[in-house]
C-alpha cells in the first residue's frame, strides 16, 4: 500500500501516531476512569476504558480506506 518514494515518510507517520498513541490512551483512560467511578460504580469507573478503546478503534478506520484509495490513485 506504500508508494515507492514515499517509505521513509510513511514509517514515520506510522511511528508517531503509535508514540501519540503510547501516550494518550493510558491517560484519557485514565481521565474516563476517575470521571465515570461514580456512573459505573460497580467496576469502579473501569468500564469507561473500553469506551476510550473503541473510540480510538473507530477512530482509525479511515486512515487504511484512505491509504489505500491514494496507492491506487499512484498506481493509475
Amino acid at each position: 500500500m506504500m508508494p515507492e518514494r514515499e517509505h521513509g515518510m510513511m514509517t514515520g507517520l506510522y511511528s508517531v501516531s503509535r508514540g501519540v498513541g503510547i501516550v494518550l490512551g493510558p491517560v484519557l483512560a485514565g481521565a474516563a476512569i476517575q470521571l465515570s467511578g461514580g456512573l459505573l460504580s460497580s467496576t469502579h469507573g473501569y468500564g469507561a476504558m473500553w469506551l476510550v478503546a473503541a473510540v480510538a478503534a473507530l477512530a482509525s478506520i479511515p486512515a487504511p480506506r484512505r491509504a489505500t484509495r491514494e496507492a491506487a490513485a499512484v498506481r493509475t
